[in-house]
């Protein structure tokens, strides 16, 4: 390598370093004043829990799935399956390719 190339190499090293160089983020310290006592709040959640209500952080507060019982039993499942294979669709994939 010549002069000039380790030079380019520096300055785009020094350029691009700075662009890493980050400030810290500062909090402000401001108190939040609650409207309910702490009695209150731990009421509620014994009320949620007692409800069935998922009771989770923000940080984790997923989605939570409904679950929900089949119309069909596994038979009626079995029989729309076999029912399809007899009926192919108007559309024959491997013959579409």
């Amino acid at each position: 390598m010549n002069a000039k190339q380790i030079l380019v190499a520096v300055v785009a090293t020094i350029a691009v370093s700075s662009s890493f160089a980050a400030t810290m983020t500062e909090f402000s310290d401001h108190r939040y004043v609650s409207s309910k006592s702490r009695a209150e709040v731990v009421a509620e959640l014994k009320q949620a829990r007692a409800n069935g209500e998922p009771v989770r952080g923000e940080e984790t507060a997923y989605p939570v799935l409904s679950t929900s019982k089949s119309v069909k039993s596994r038979a009626d499942v079995l029989s729309e399956i076999k029912q399809s294979s007899v009926n192919k669709a108007s559309i024959d994939y491997a013959v579409a390719m």
